[in-house]
């Protein structure tokens, strides 16, 4: 559940040109906290950031700031 000043996605997920890049993704950032993405190539860090942004519209779930 969302909370004052918090970025909150939910089960998000998103497929490529028929590939599954991001599966059920989830996770709660608290006002005045940051988070770090890391992996491999290929395994959707940037996918993750570009659904946050709104350049890939067509994901699944949730996601929600609260100002």
């Amino acid at each position: 559940m969302i909370t004052e000043n918090t970025l909150d996605i939910t089960t998000l997920s998103l497929k490529l040109g028929g590939r599954i890049v991001l599966q059920e993704t989830s996770f709660c950032l608290p006002r005045g906290q940051s988070i770090s993405l890391k992996g491999p190539n290929g395994s959707g860090k940037t996918s993750l950031l570009r659904c946050l942004i709104g350049y890939y519209p067509d994901y699944t779930g949730e996601i929600l700031l609260s100002k």
